[in-house]
């Protein structure tokens, strides 16, 4: 009986240190993990990066470029109709103005065109090569601050626009706490400033 008694509590003292090791092995693993992880505001670098507002200034300036352009055609257009008034219809000089005239509005609407597609595709280009940047140095500064993972800290704004809005930020956003993580925000956005 009593060597049953000490075989029972030699496990009981075996569980029990086995217990604790496995306690203590979680724990070193968890404050191993523990403050390596890193956030990074994606949307903040996009709005406030030296990067975004040099490229809005280059693109304002392009844009007003081809305003200037669309207005002088338009300009044209109009000095076309007022003489066209004023010549007889079916003359030979009045055909003419009239074929320039729509020539013009053919012009004008084709550059119009243009524009708009090449606006969209320059902003996308823009914003795939941003967005790529963004991912290298924050692999960098990740990397350096020994972080064992980064996740995106997108900022939620409600009220909505549209009911749309609304479902497509519950279904994007899947962080929903970064409490006790690391905020590189700004030094991604600091060495992307840096490196222009």
């Amino acid at each position: 009986m009593k060597s049953k008694i000490i075989v029972l509590t030699g496990l009981i003292v075996i569980l029990g240190l086995l217990a604790g090791y496995q306690h203590s092995m979680a724990e070193s693993a968890s404050s191993d993990t523990e403050g390596r992880i890193g956030v990074v505001d994606i949307r903040r670098i996009f709005e406030e990066g030296r990067r975004t507002a040099d490229y809005q200034q280059q693109t304002m300036s392009e844009r007003e470029q081809v305003i200037q352009k669309l207005e002088n055609l338009d300009r044209e257009i109009g000095q076309l109709e007022s003489r066209g008034q004023t010549l007889r219809p079916g003359s030979d000089e009045h055909l003419d103005t009239l074929r320039q005239m729509m020539e013009k509005q053919g012009q004008l609407e084709a550059l119009k065109q243009f524009h708009e597609q090449e606006s969209a595709l320059k902003d996308q280009r823009w914003t795939e090569n941003i967005y790529r940047d963004i991912l290298a140095v924050t692999e960098e500064v990740a990397a350096a601050k020994g972080l064992v993972m980064v996740v995106e800290q997108g900022r939620v704004e409600l009220p909505a626009a549209n009911p749309n809005e609304l479902m497509l930020t519950i279904r994007t956003h899947k962080i929903l706490s970064t409490g006790g993580c690391i905020d590189i925000t700004s030094e991604v956005m600091e060495r992307m400033d840096t490196d222009l």
